[in-house]
């Protein structure tokens, strides 16, 4: 059988990979949070820095977004001011045209070009917003890739979750640990 203390654990990786470094031994006090082992994390960093550039340059064309933000509520305005013209020359014609003072052909320009500026106008609030989502989300989405990268990194560097001794190291340095993989014992003497 196995005799096993009675407030002891096993130490887990939580990702794959390669034992880069054992920063305990065997004996020693351990206190809680403190890293035992490091995995091999090229890919992690690597990831964490893309995550950073992309964070980076997502701010970077926010500025640019939001140059052409304030060119699209100038559009807006135009298209609102140009829907008010039109509007008051459509009821002015309407008016009119009870009187038969104006020619129905003309008439139907006029209220064309009420509906046209009435469409654009409504296109332009709709892209308006539109922006001012696509900005929201990738500014978002970057702020949450970055977290997500730098918690992934993170979990590259083992850690002791509770305050005890080190009974066993049952790795070695270079070998290949899994999430299965038990890599230490540790517990308190009774």
């Amino acid at each position: 059988g196995i005799v096993k203390a009675e407030n002891q654990y096993i130490v887990f990786s939580t990702v794959n990979g390669v034992l880069q470094t054992i920063n305990v031994e065997v004996g020693q006090t351990i206190t809680e949070g403190q890293a035992l082992f490091q995995i091999e994390s090229d890919k992690a960093n690597l990831n964490t820095e893309n995550a950073q550039l992309a964070y980076q340059l997502s701010k970077q064309d926010n500025n640019y977004i939001r140059d052409k933000i304030s060119e699209m509520k100038t559009k807006v305005q135009a298209a609102k001011d140009k829907l008010a013209l039109d509007l008051s020359i459509y009821n002015r014609n309407k008016n009119i045209k009870k009187y038969n003072i104006i020619s129905e052909v003309d008439y139907e320009r006029i209220e064309l070009a009420y509906k046209n500026s009435k469409s654009n106008y409504e296109a332009a609030v709709k892209q308006l917003a539109q922006l001012k989502s696509q900005l929201q989300n990738d500014q978002t989405r970057n702020s949450i890739n970055l977290k997500i990268s730098q918690k992934t990194k993170a979990d590259y560097t083992i850690k002791s979750a509770f305050y005890g001794e080190l009974f066993d190291v049952l790795v070695k340095k270079g070998s290949m640990v899994t999430t299965q993989t038990p890599l230490a014992i540790i517990g308190k003497k009774n």
